[in-house]
């Protein structure tokens, strides 16, 4: 595994050297969107009952999410575009570990010009004012909760690299889910807020839970020590284990589908 991550972050370290300006981009695309969706927001509602900083961290979790998605999305055209995809699945490296490695690089890639959207966003919206009543067992909260999150889009990630291994192009339904993460799954609105018609579809997406666990503690309140006993967090725990559980055998049934069709050989 360590090999499989070197190779990555080498791989990293060049598409950072060769393409800074469209990570740049990437920058500015971000504070477009956060700043279109923080002016929405506070425009629908008085702008003191909104929580910035809850909405920066629903936000950033979502966009984790979709750059995980696209990941394990792409992996498969980029091995198969090379004519290389079967020999990944025959490698020394198990499969799932060439996945994890290229998640974890790929989430450090994002994280890079991350850093560089919060050093805009934090003083431009005065969000250390939001922060200052959380104390350390908040923080390890917060980071808790969101690494849920992620766990559960993995899991949804790992089927979209299932799919892929049949269908080989999958960036519609990328495409689909990111915006229905985005809409309904916390990041503007509880989902208690949501019609009742869309309620329950709402609640068993991946990190819907982990929002609203995440939306108890920022914006109600809630200590850490009374959160990990209320129904959202423990909802947010199985959520997220059964879509890395489903995701898993889902990603395996289909590899085993591709290889027996002799799809692992074709693009």
């Amino acid at each position: 595994m360590l090999y499989a991550l070197r190779s990555e972050v080498i791989r990293l370290r060049g598409e950072l050297q060769y393409y800074s300006f469209n990570y740049l981009a990437g920058v500015a695309l971000n504070l477009i969107l956060f700043a279109g969706i923080y002016f929405a927001v506070t425009k629908a509602s008085d702008t003191s009952q909104v929580n910035v900083f809850n909405l920066l961290v629903a936000y950033l979790v979502w966009y984790y999410a979709s750059d995980i998605l696209n990941q394990m999305s792409l992996t498969v055209i980029e091995e198969a575009l090379l004519g290389t995809l079967e020999q990944v699945y025959i490698s020394r490296t198990p499969i799932h570990l060439v996945l994890l490695t290229r998640a974890l690089s790929s989430l450090l890639r994002t994280s890079l010009f991350i850093v560089v959207f919060l050093i805009i966003v934090v003083p431009a919206f005065d969000l250390l004012e939001y922060t200052a009543g959380l104390g350390v067992g908040d923080w390890i909260a917060l980071v808790g909760i969101c690494a849920v999150a992620l766990i559960g889009a993995t899991g949804l990630g790992l089927t979209l690299f299932g799919l892929s291994i049949l269908f080989k192009r999958v960036g519609a339904v990328k495409v689909i889910l990111d915006f229905v993460l985005l809409m309904f799954s916390g990041v503007f609105v509880s989902v208690k807020e949501l019609p009742l018609a869309l309620e329950g579809a709402a609640s068993i997406l991946p990190f819907t839970w982990a929002l609203e666990s995440l939306r108890l503690l920022v914006s109600h309140g809630v200590p850490a020590s009374e959160l990990v006993s209320r129904g959202e967090w423990l909802a947010a725990l199985a959520v997220a284990a059964a879509y890395l559980f489903a995701g898993t055998l889902i990603a395996r049934w289909c590899l085993d589908a591709g290889r027996r069709r002799g799809a692992l050989a074709h693009y």
